[in-house]
C-alpha cells in the first residue's frame, strides 16, 4: 500500500512539473516560413537562367517546368544553388514561402555536369522570352 502511495505522489509531482514548465516563460512561436520540395528530373542552363524539369508532387504525378532567372542568383536573395550533400541524395528544388508569399528557391544539384540530371540546350535558340517578367515560382500539382 505504501508503494502505491509513493508512486502516486511521484507521478503527481511529475505531472505538476511538466505543467509548470510551460508556464516558466517558454514561448512557442511558429516560423513564418514553409517550403515545398520537389525532385528534379533534368536541369538545363542557358544564359538567361535555369530551366528545371521537376516531378509534380501530386499522386497523379507527371512532370512540369520552372523557369528561374539567372538574375536571382546575383544577390542570393531569390536563388541559392548548392551541391547535393551526397551521392545518395537525388537533386531537388526547395521553394520557400514567407507569410504565404514566395521568398526564395534552393536548387540542390549534382556538381558533375556529366550527371544524367544535367541537360543541354541548343545555343542558337533564344530562351529569354521564357524568363522575362518572372517574379515567383508556383509548383504545379
Amino acid at each position: 500500500m505504501k508503494q502505491r502511495v509513493i508512486i502516486f505522489i511521484m507521478l503527481a509531482l511529475l505531472a505538476i512539473g511538466s505543467v509548470s514548465a510551460n508556464q516558466d516563460g517558454y514561448t512557442v512561436t511558429e516560423s513564418p516560413y514553409f517550403y515545398q520540395s520537389v525532385l528534379i528530373d533534368r536541369v538545363y542552363v542557358c544564359h538567361d537562367g535555369y530551366i528545371v524539369v521537376y516531378r509534380k508532387p501530386s499522386a497523379v504525378g507527371g512532370i512540369a517546368q520552372a523557369f528561374i532567372p539567372m538574375s536571382w542568383e546575383k544577390d542570393g536573395a531569390k536563388l541559392q544553388v548548392r551541391n547535393t550533400p551526397s551521392k545518395a541524395v537525388w537533386p531537388h528544388m526547395d521553394i520557400y514561402h514567407k507569410n504565404g508569399e514566395f521568398a526564395f528557391v534552393r536548387l540542390y544539384l549534382v556538381n558533375n555536369r556529366k550527371n544524367e540530371t544535367w541537360g543541354y540546350l541548343p545555343i542558337e535558340n533564344n530562351y529569354s522570352q521564357y524568363f522575362s517578367g518572372i517574379d515567383k515560382i508556383q509548383i504545379e500539382h
